[in-house]
């Protein structure tokens, strides 16, 4: 498995390997098995709820830039030749028409090259990417959804590699790259050069500020009591079923907002153009 780490991964390898050592391979490959089940509904969860906003998104837009590119242009060489007076709406429409044929190409190929460049920085700079991490988990509520999983996934990775019989602070440096963020890891670290230098468990996890409250009262039960495992196994159960709960109620909300959003992008050009006809009917009238 070594050989193909890319594949499996740091934990993995290493929880077979102490399922080899230890003769509980069977119950390892159980335990592994069910992890990654849980991981792959985390992710099928989190998709499910992108893909109907995304669609819907790509559609607005792109009838958004028609419109400008092929309707607008003629209504308003219509509504100019009648001769009324233009509002501040159809001014807003002619402006944003303008734009959007002058600068088709740029609008495509813009956004594009910043992802490029995002990703290119982030691989440049660790200074750069450890303050785009935090950024991602405090973004208005996209962010507490991210830092609940996250925490839910290395709580969870952290409970079976512990239970699996390596050590607390090995567990921890393993769990901490599953994170899938810089800042999440950096204070995993910091978590475990504390446990290193002699504190207790749940006050390093305090004072790294890696788990909320809660969770803290948790560990530390879990510390005293000689059961740590099932104490992160617990957190983990926790954290993933307020991620759930939290997708689960932003979902049905998606809908109405983007109806929301195409009413008013539609409702513009509605007002925008029906409206100096209107002024000029009046006037003849």
């Amino acid at each position: 498995l070594m050989t193909h780490k890319q594949v499996f991964g740091n934990v993995y390898v290493a929880l077979v390997s102490v399922g080899e050592n230890t003769g509980k391979l069977d119950q390892i490959l159980i335990n592994l098995g069910e992890m990654l089940k849980w991981e792959d509904e985390l992710a099928s969860k989190a998709k499910k709820v992108m893909i109907y906003p995304a669609i819907v998104a790509t559609v607005v837009i792109a009838v958004v830039i028609l419109m400008m590119l092929f309707v607008v242009p003629e209504l308003l060489g219509f509504i100019t030749s009648m001769g009324g007076e233009i509002g501040l709406a159809t001014t807003a429409l002619i402006a944003t028409s303008a734009f959007i044929q002058n600068y088709i190409i740029e609008l495509f190929v813009v956004p594009i090259a910043l992802v490029y460049l995002l990703k290119w920085w982030r691989t440049k700079s660790e200074k750069f990417t450890l303050k785009t991490d935090e950024l991602a988990l405090k973004i208005s509520i996209i962010g507490p959804i991210i830092h609940k999983l996250k925490l839910a996934r290395v709580a969870n990775t952290l409970s079976v590699m512990y239970g699996a019989g390596i050590s607390f602070t090995e567990s921890m440096k393993m769990s901490s790259t599953v994170a899938g963020n810089t800042f999440l890891k950096r204070k995993i670290d910091f978590a475990v050069q504390m446990i290193q230098e002699g504190k207790p468990i749940h006050e390093a996890f305090e004072n790294a500020e890696v788990f909320p409250k809660l969770a803290i009262s948790m560990i530390k039960v879990g510390e005293n009591s000689g059961q740590m495992d099932e104490a992160l196994s617990n957190i983990s159960y926790f954290y993933d079923r307020e991620a759930k709960e939290m997708i689960e109620k932003i979902e049905p909300a998606i809908e109405p907002l983007l109806t929301v959003v195409m009413g008013f992008v539609v409702g513009w050009v509605m007002i925008a153009v029906l409206g100096p006809i209107y002024d000029t009917i009046a006037q003849v009238q």
